[in-house]
């Protein structure tokens, strides 16, 4: 009879038997021998022997590899122990952890039946953690151990009990067997020899979905899956004709609902005392949740394989000191090897030797449980070289480090990428020179180096002259063509150690180190002036250009870098003043300029706002009659605190800032309006023109010929009053764009004159193409008209050609009577100039003409 022990007790088997005898204590030597040889022998985690306390006061003896297992719940592990006694036959069993160890995973247990003193009265049980099936040879070799404890057993000697003692222990044992066949947590079941069931108990009725009543006279084999039922009636067969002594197997069940329910069946023969079959003992599992788990572990090994072999990123293990285990075929792509070139070479092998020290390290310390992430170069099959992002995470079982696991991402084309931005970040797109932020680090750097060197440094601002007529002539991708030959002159004129870098626009930048004088920075100066003389073929056409350099000297770590930059760009407009296509070395005269040039220039944004500027008329005379018939327009600055400002003291910086625009389009409207108010005012005496300045700016505005136009709507002038003044220098900046935009100016029936005549490279011959009234001829002719007959011949010639190309003259800067009367000679057509009168106010022209008339 078996029955469970009481649940408070610390055993859990106890096997009644019908001898009436009290074996004395088993030698504990010999059978912890047998259980480390039971442990050894299947490669478990523990084994132990358990004995009936009715045969033994020894109830249990554990011997374990793993500590944690030495302190199973014995209620969970009675089924398997239960079973086997109670059917003679070897028997498995999965079950749970103690509560506190839940996270560790299932028990796996085999228990072996051996006899004492002739019963089946104890058991070998092995425990193990890992899912795993009990092998025939493994049943087998425990089979073998577990008759030697047999043998060790019968040797011991055998106390008798008392009649009265041994009918209290049968009784008490029935009792027993009937409780743990009817409540046994695994199928009990017993059939006759032809296979109908005998007894079966609740669990067997739970797996199988039917009553003990609906059971009882089937056969086995009718609830058996179809597919099994050959195999089934095979092994009964064997058992029965004594070929086997028992058997294992599993099987399938086909419940009442159809389900179908995985079981493992262990059975065993029953025979009387003449060794004549009376039925068969069976013990039933179901291994749904067993093969469910299992299931569920070939679908993970599956997506873990999944992962492995298809993961785009190389995947490997490794062991503890590095060596490659295992590589997926992504590994193959990246490292140009195959896969079992890479499998049992050490990953050191592969990473390029300046990262070898860091790659260990990180080895090392992901074999000690840290996971890293780090970066490495690895040298491929080929001999080219790639970067790497490698995780490298710890494989650990049951609490032990045995391996690496990597994961390795090819970072080639990102960090390729990273460079490329960084280069961007830092260099120029167009000349692939270094930009002002990677210039202002070298410069701090070089001033440091200056500093401990007790040497002197020069930054050097260059700036091509006129790039912007190249750039507007030519196009952009010409004038891109010329930023690219330039840079690639100024890079070959540099000593070794210099930098030159771009700005932007047509701006450059240089910086020379380790110079002992102004002088070697002023040379290097010159020998770029030189370098830029020679023509540069750009857009199949040669083009030439000159440039103004600014220097500035720098000794000491003191000297802010940006400062420096800053002192060069003031030099640089100090060149700019003097005649362009020079150099200027900076002084501090030169930044107090630029201040002031600053504060004028914030004051002349404010003079626009709150209309701080004048218009003053300076008279023109028909050399041939006397009178005043023009005026020329010139703008006044009434600074609040200067007082009022001529025109060459802030019209330069208004056209460098753009300025010009604004104050251009006021003076324009408001000469227009004061011609018109007097023609209406003084029809009788009203001068006839009005000549306004048109600046270089202006002359490029897109929107020029609409803000004309609109400037003679509003103030209805008549379109033939107006004179529009241009330079030389500006028409023949860009001949192109100069007579496209005056001959849409003449549309307008404005009339042309160009100031200046003289002082650019222009020719009459040429200007003959352009539509122009009248001609200016420059002040500095009119100053030594009576100086020789040279200077007359020059004028003389001008006013005759102007005149057969059919334009008007007319003399500036006239200041005394012997040039008017020469300029009459010559048949000059008007004048002006302070000894006709100065430019004056409106109501001082008024005044004046008044006067001359009476």
């Amino acid at each position: 009879m078996i029955e469970p022990a009481n649940p408070g007790e610390r055993f859990a088997v106890h096997v009644a038997t019908s001898a009436i005898v009290q074996p004395s204590e088993p030698p504990p030597t010999t059978l912890h021998r047998l259980a480390r040889l039971a442990l050894r022998s299947v490669n478990a985690r523990s084994a132990s022997f358990w004995f009936d306390e009715t045969v033994t006061s020894r109830r249990q003896l554990t011997i374990s590899n793993d500590p944690s297992l030495t302190d199973i719940d014995v209620d969970t592990l009675r089924q398997a122990v239960t079973g086997a006694i109670a059917s003679g036959l070897p028997c498995t069993y999965i079950h749970r952890r103690l509560p506190h160890d839940r996270a560790t995973g299932d028990l796996h247990s085999l228990a072996v039946p051996l006899r004492c003193y002739g019963l089946f009265s104890a058991a070998l049980v092995v425990t193990d953690t890992a899912p795993r099936q009990w092998q025939p040879d493994e049943v087998a070799c425990l089979s073998d151990i577990a008759s030697l404890a047999e043998s060790m057993l019968a040797a011991t000697p055998i106390v008798e009990l008392d009649h009265s003692e041994q009918l209290a222990r049968l009784e008490s044992s029935e009792r027993r067997f009937r409780k743990v066949f009817a409540e046994a947590a695994i199928g009990v079941i017993t059939t006759a020899l032809d296979g109908r069931f005998l007894q079966v108990n609740r669990a067997f009725c739970q797996i199988t979905g039917y009553s003990e009543r609906d059971l009882r006279g089937t056969n086995i084999l009718e609830i058996t899956h179809s597919e099994d039922v050959e195999k089934s009636a095979d092994r009964y067969r064997q058992l029965i004709e004594d070929m086997i002594p028992y058997f294992h197997m599993e099987t399938r069940y086909v419940r009442f609902d159809g389900r179908i329910v995985p079981a493992e069946l262990s059975s065993s023969l029953a025979c009387d005392d003449d060794g004549r079959p009376l039925y068969v003992i069976g013990l039933v599992q179901d291994l749904s949740e067993r093969k469910v788990a299992e299931a569920r572990l070939r679908e993970n090994e599956q997506r873990y394989r999944s992962l492995f072999y298809h993961n785009p990123d190389a995947v490997f293990s490794l062991d503890p000191r590095g060596t490659c285990l295992s590589a997926n075929p992504a590994c193959e792509e990246i490292t140009g090897y195959r896969v079992d070139e890479i499998v049992r070479t050490p990953l050191s092998a592969l990473v390029v030797r300046e990262d070898l020290p860091s790659t260990l390290r990180h080895i090392v310390r992901t074999a000690r449980g840290e996971a890293q992430s780090f970066e490495i170069g690895i040298v491929r099959k080929s001999g080219d070289r790639v970067r790497l992002r490698v995780t490298s995470l710890p494989i650990v079982i049951d609490g032990e480090i045995v391996g690496i696991y990597g994961i390795a991402k090819d970072e080639t084309e990102r960090r390729n990428l990273e460079e490329q931005l960084a280069h961007q970040a830092f260099h120029d797109a167009l000349t692939r020179l270094p930009n002002r932020n990677l210039f202002l680090d070298r410069l701090h750097h070089a001033l440091a180096r200056a500093g401990r060197n007790q040497t002197m440094l020069a930054v050097l601002f260059l700036d091509l002259d006129n790039f912007k007529v190249i750039n507007d002539s030519l196009g952009h991708e010409v004038g891109d063509e010329l930023l690219m030959g330039v840079a690639a002159r100024l890079t070959a004129a540099m000593r070794g150690d210099d930098i030159a870098a771009r700005l932007g626009g047509d701006e450059f930048i240089l910086l020379l180190e380790g110079i002992s004088n102004v002088s070697e920075a002023e040379g290097v100066a010159q020998r770029i002036h030189d370098i830029l003389k020679a023509p540069f073929t750009v857009g199949r056409r040669e083009v030439f250009v000159t440039s103004s350099i600014g220097i500035a000297i720098g000794t000491s770590p003191s000297d802010r870098p940006d400062e420096l930059l800053r002192n060069a760009d003031v030099a640089m407009y100090g060149a700019k003043r003097n005649g362009r296509a020079c150099f200027e070395v900076f002084n501090p005269e030169m930044h107090t300029s630029a201040v002031q040039r600053l504060e004028i220039e914030q004051d002349l944004r404010q003079a626009i706002e709150h209309h701080d500027f004048r218009v003053h008329y300076q008279p023109k005379l028909d050399i041939a009659t006397g009178e005043i018939v023009e005026m020329e327009a010139l703008v006044r600055w009434q600074h609040p605190a200067r007082g009022i400002m001529l025109p060459g003291e802030f019209i330069p910086l208004a056209e460098e800032t753009g300025l010009i625009v604004p104050i251009g389009q006021w003076v324009l409207r408001e000469a227009c309006h004061q011609l018109r108010r007097w023609q209406i005012d003084y029809p009788e005496w009203a001068p006839h023109m009005v000549s306004v300045n048109l600046s270089t700016v202006q002359l490029r505005l897109p929107t020029l010929i609409d803000d004309v136009a609109a400037v003679l709507h509003e103030t209805g002038l008549d379109p033939s009053c107006l004179y529009l003044e241009i330079t030389e220098s500006a028409v023949m900046d860009n001949p192109e764009l100069a007579m496209g935009t005056l001959s849409a100016l003449k549309t307008l029936g404005v009339r042309l004159a160009i100031d200046d005549f003289g002082t650019g490279y222009s020719s009459l011959s040429y200007l003959k193409r352009f539509p122009v009234d009248l001609l200016k001829i420059d002040q500095t002719f009119i100053e030594e008209l009576a100086g020789g007959e040279e200077n007359s011949v020059i004028v003389g010639v001008t006013i005759r050609l102007a005149h057969a190309l059919g334009m008007r003259v007319v003399a500036e800067g006239v200041e005394a009577p012997e040039q008017l009367n020469r300029l009459r000679e010559l048949h000059c057509d008007l004048a002006q100039g302070y000894h006709i009168s100065h430019p004056l106010p409106a109501a001082a022209i008024e005044r004046l003409i008044a006067t001359r008339r009476a």
